[in-house]
């Protein structure tokens, strides 16, 4: 065939109208495709339209687009202007999981172990067993609500909540802070099974203020959580320490450090020189992490704070 132009390659090529197949020519597979698509009920078809459109369009048009209803246990449609909710099919249990995989947004099968056991009835002695946990870890990414892996620097499995359930996307697993999260989950679930409610610290109100990982309470004692795996700079420890000191006053109970060996020492020969002696007491630290932010401790001595400097 005779090039178009002077370009090399570039050939004569028929044209789109006359490439479309004349009906005659649909193969019957394809006839019975749109005979099926034809029976089909309008919330099936509103669904396959949802996910023909683009992400640009879809978020264009989203207010005004026929969204279908929720399948039967899976969460609404995601769209940027509707709430994620969960429906039906779920437990009590299932439902208070998510709401703590919210929360967290991962954890590894070492607390989700302990976040199972706090749903039991009184306090638990101990996290429940591998057999129990990873078949529900199993049914929640079975039915599209939490996605789960185990990378090749990991022994243990990691679950997160989809964008099914809490409407965010998933984590970076590759992440510097990824071991930090998980360690804040396990220190969450912990605090969970001993009857505690944990929620997240509020925003520093200044650049002198400070913002703990969590904060634990249980019959009006308040507990304020800082999981560390490195050293921070020295000179932060200053403001850190005046921030504590501070909140002391305003009636928390205690500063609990659930770290590694060697941040326990820098954070109490800080809080040596930076901590009122009043206040002092109150700081407790526990080396209860390696460097890969694994538990590696007895737990009662979180609950008993024999780490504390008197």
């Amino acid at each position: 065939m005779a090039p178009l132009t002077a370009r090399p390659g570039m050939t004569r090529t028929r044209s789109v109208r006359a490439r479309r197949a004349r009906p005659d020519q649909i193969p019957d597979n394809h006839r019975f495709a749109k005979r099926l698509v034809g029976r089909l009920s309008e919330s099936t078809r509103a669904s396959l339209a949802y996910f023909r459109i683009g992400n640009r369009q879809r978020n264009r048009n989203s207010p005004f687009f026929p969204v279908p209803p929720p399948l039967p246990g899976y969460a609404s449609f995601p769209t940027p202007h509707t709430q994620q909710v969960v429906h039906g099919g779920l437990g009590s249990k299932e439902e208070a999981m998510l709401e703590w995989l919210g929360v967290v947004r991962m954890a590894d099968v070492d607390a989700v172990r302990w976040a199972l056991a706090s749903l039991q009835e009184g306090e638990p002695d101990g996290p429940v067993s591998v057999r129990r946990a990873n078949p529900w870890v199993a049914r929640l990414a079975r039915v599209r609500l939490g996605g789960r892996a185990r990378p090749m620097y990991r022994d243990r499995q990691i679950l997160w909540p989809t964008h099914w359930a809490t409407g965010r996307s998933a984590p970076i697993l590759f992440r510097q802070t990824m071991r930090h999260e998980l360690a804040v989950a396990a220190v969450f679930a912990r605090y969970l099974a001993r009857g505690d409610s944990w929620t997240r610290d509020r925003r520093p109100r200044s650049m002198m203020d400070h913002q703990s990982d969590g904060v634990a309470t249980k019959s009006g004692s308040i507990d304020l959580i800082e999981v560390e795996l490195t050293v921070k700079k020295i000179a932060r420890y200053k403001m850190i320490h005046a921030a504590h000191s501070a909140r002391l006053a305003q009636g928390v109970s205690r500063i609990v450090y659930v770290c590694t060996d060697e941040v326990a020492r820098a954070v109490d020969r800080e809080a040596d020189k930076f901590l009122f002696r009043d206040h002092r007491s109150k700081l407790v630290t526990l080396p209860a992490l390696d460097g890969q932010g694994r538990w590696i401790a007895s737990i009662a001595e979180l609950w008993e704070g024999t780490h504390s400097k008197k």
